[in-house]
């Protein structure tokens, strides 16, 4: 089922078999999280929770305007302005304004575009 909504705040642990579809995302890793298909939004912001170091959100795909990720695992990775953290594995980036990775960051390939299909 997909999940949508104009905000999404979690500070736990789900698994979404579909989508999550919202204006805004805010995401606390405290436990592992799943999303199966993808996340389409606004804005995305995915941190570590105060004592969790090894928590992980696993999603297939992201778009976004606005991302910054810790601990994510995804394929893919469109946005506009993008950060992406320590503990993140991302296959593939496409952006069309900043993108800042951190040192240490595992992404095989990163593309400026001008716009998405």
């Amino acid at each position: 089922m997909d999940v949508c909504t104009d905000s999404f705040e979690s500070k736990g642990s789900f698994d979404i078999e579909r989508s999550l579809k919202a204006d805004s995302i805010n995401i606390e890793l405290n436990n592992n999280c799943r999303i199966k298909d993808n996340i389409i939004t606004d804005s995305i912001i995915v941190k570590k929770g105060k004592n969790r170091s090894n928590t992980f959100l696993e999603v297939t795909s992201i778009q976004a305007d606005m991302v910054e990720l810790v601990n994510t695992k995804l394929n893919v990775l469109r946005g506009h302005d993008i950060k992406v953290g320590a503990g993140c594995k991302i296959d593939k980036i496409e952006y069309t304004g900043e993108l800042i990775v951190m040192e240490g960051v595992m992404v095989k390939q990163k593309t400026k575009v001008e716009a998405f299909v």
